[in-house]
């Protein structure tokens, strides 16, 4: 008997192999994970009948399953964005050894993505996921395989002195289990953005120079149906995106150069404006601009406290989203 300890852990994924739900490979990393929790929930009925003349369960039927779970990670590229916003396009100038360049755009109900699985019913790509425990490779891992995901919301959220994180909530088919080998992964050792490498405008062109935390959200509204079709089982049919919604929140302490605009301008009088979040390690070669414009802003936190720096908090909402961003990831794109 063998304990599964944490530092023996893998999570990565994998792109599709053109059949939603359908385990690809080679291994992809997410970037510095940090927790995957993967919640199966089986759904058993129990079942009391009358007749029996018992007074325990009479019988046990397992009803709809569904597979959902979170990936916590410290990011070295930004794919799983382009994944939540539904297109990119890849591209690079010069030699292929130069920075690469991924331009992500979001895709409409009908407006299918560029590295789709299922054109006509999932506009986004579905990934398969490894979820390994290892104790050693002949019969003794612990490994579950999710396949069929895709990105419910994704989140970047970013604090003072902290490391930028990305959090992806993904909504699945199916997962299957296996003792034998994990899959080859080696992870990234690039070193992953922080703090200072965040700079949010508010407008386009205006840095809030004191920024405390952001917290960045795309929100698929993921519809995960079990219909009613002979042959269906227990797994979800394939997914198909709701109505988008995107969301930045920011605390910053209180400061006259942009408290009247912010309160004033947008807050109070309502009026639309762009926005734009850049997170930049080294400009041209690990960078990511995300542009907001039709932004508005929704509330307007001020408390007044007996001690301290005054700050406020801002939630806003954006009508359209787009990413633009530079690394040395080749290909966002499974091709």
């Amino acid at each position: 008997m063998g304990k599964f300890f944490a530092n023996k852990n893998q999570v990565c994924w994998a792109y599709e192999s053109g059949t939603y739900a359908t385990a690809g490979s080679p291994a992809q990393s997410f970037g510095l994970v940090q927790t995957h929790t993967l919640s199966e929930e089986e759904n058993i009925q129990q079942m009391r009948y009358m007749g029996t003349e018992a007074r325990t369960v009479d019988k046990f039927l397992p009803l709809a399953e569904d597979i959902r779970g979170t990936v916590t990670y410290y990011p070295q590229d930004w794919r799983m964005l382009a994944f939540a916003l539904g297109s990119n396009v890849d591209a690079w100038a010069g030699s292929p050894t130069e920075p690469k360049t991924h331009t992500m755009t979001a895709v409409t109900s009908t407006t299918y993505g560029s590295y789709l699985t299922a054109a006509g019913s999932n506009v986004f790509n579905s990934f398969s996921i490894e979820d390994a425990k290892q104790f050693n490779p002949t019969g003794l891992d612990f490994i579950r395989t999710v396949t069929g995901a895709v990105i419910d919301t994704f989140k970047i959220s970013a604090s003072m002195g902290e490391i930028v994180t990305c959090t992806v909530d993904y909504i699945a088919k199916d997962t299957t289990f296996t003792s034998g080998t994990v899959a080859a992964h080696t992870p990234a050792t690039t070193t992953p953005y922080l703090w200072a490498d965040v700079i949010l405008s508010i407008p386009s062109g205006t840095a809030q120079e004191e920024l405390k935390t952001m917290e960045f959200t795309v929100n698929n509204n993921i519809n995960a149906n079990h219909y009613m079709q002979a042959g269906a089982g227990r797994t979800i049919s394939t997914p198909f995106p709701g109505n988008a919604d995107y969301l930045l929140t920011a605390t910053l302490d209180a400061d006259s150069t942009y408290a009247k605009a912010l309160y004033d301008t947008y807050y109070k009088t309502g009026a639309a404006f762009n926005s734009m979040l850049l997170i930049q390690a080294n400009s041209g070669s690990k960078t990511i601009t995300i542009s907001m414009s039709g932004c508005w802003m929704t509330d307007m936190t001020i408390p007044s406290e007996n001690e301290g720096l005054n700050e406020y908090t801002l939630t806003i909402v954006p009508e359209l989203v787009s990413a633009i961003a530079s690394d040395t990831t080749e290909l966002y794109n499974s091709w």
